[in-house]
């Protein structure tokens, strides 16, 4: 369900994707959901080719903001560095990058 809600919106099937949204916002809790959360994004990020409107990119957002609502910390730390280098990539604003001390080598 995830990876298909996932590829829904990178496929701009925006109506598809929140069909099954919810479902996976609660799916999220569990941490097994977060981690294929992040390795689904990431096969997205590869080549830096990934080009969002604003629908896609804020359910991105979301899905990532929710994944980052969990009780052990290095779990959120995890996702919170994955994430932070997602939203530099699929944003394509240098800020997140230099946050982290990265540069132009995130972006």
């Amino acid at each position: 369900m995830l990876r298909n809600c996932i590829n829904c919106i990178f496929e701009n099937k925006i109506s598809d994707a929140r069909k099954t949204f919810p479902a996976v916002l609660r799916a999220l809790k569990s941490k097994a959901a977060r981690l294929a959360l992040c390795t689904e994004l990431a096969q997205h990020v590869v080549g830096n080719k990934a080009m969002l409107e604003h629908q896609q990119f804020d359910l991105v957002v979301r899905l990532m903001n929710c994944a980052l609502q969990v009780v052990s910390l290095y779990s959120a730390l995890i996702v919170f560095v994955f994430s932070d280098i997602c939203v530099c990539v699929f944003y394509g604003k240098y800020a997140a990058c230099e946050i982290w001390g990265l540069g132009q080598a995130c972006c």
